[in-house]
């Protein structure tokens, strides 16, 4: 069993630790960013909901591989996930939208999509809601449907 299969496994059992002790104990410079991407989900895992500097932790580990996971269901719903419970709700929003872009259908991101939501004030959710309708108007335009 290599180390990403032996750090699933310690996931399934909820042996966080395990995995950040043996995460940690390699250099960061020869881990890869699978590694780090473990990582990080065991320190999203490991922290109480107002334990900032494990969520901190977990999102700068993942922006170093950014481009490398561009897309990625997983990369994105990680840094929501720290995003959210640092109460950053409109960057943990456009990540859970990423994540459910990648895995369409898939509840648990909704359903963090919709605890998102609720939690955005008005002036953010009608920001939010513009978008959306800025693409659409501009598509409509660009197609003479006027």
């Amino acid at each position: 069993m290599n180390l990403l299969d032996q750090c699933q496994a310690w996931h399934e059992g909820g042996q966080y630790q395990q995995i950040v002790d043996a995460l940690e104990a390699i250099p960061e410079d020869n881990r890869t960013p699978e590694m780090d991407s473990e990582l990080a989900r065991a320190y999203n895992n490991l922290a109480d909901v107002d334990d900032t500097a494990l969520f901190e932790k977990a999102i700068a580990l993942l922006k170093r591989h950014e481009e490398y996971f561009q897309g990625d269901h997983y990369w994105n719903f990680r840094m929501a996930y720290a995003y959210y419970f640092l109460n950053q709700v409109e960057d943990s929003l456009k990540h859970f939208e990423e994540a459910l872009k990648a895995r369409p259908g898939d509840e648990d991101t909704m359903a963090f999509i919709d605890a998102c939501r609720n939690r955005l004030t008005p002036l953010q959710q009608e920001k939010h809601l513009r978008r959306p309708a800025a693409r659409a108007w501009s598509h409509w335009i660009k197609n003479g449907r006027m």
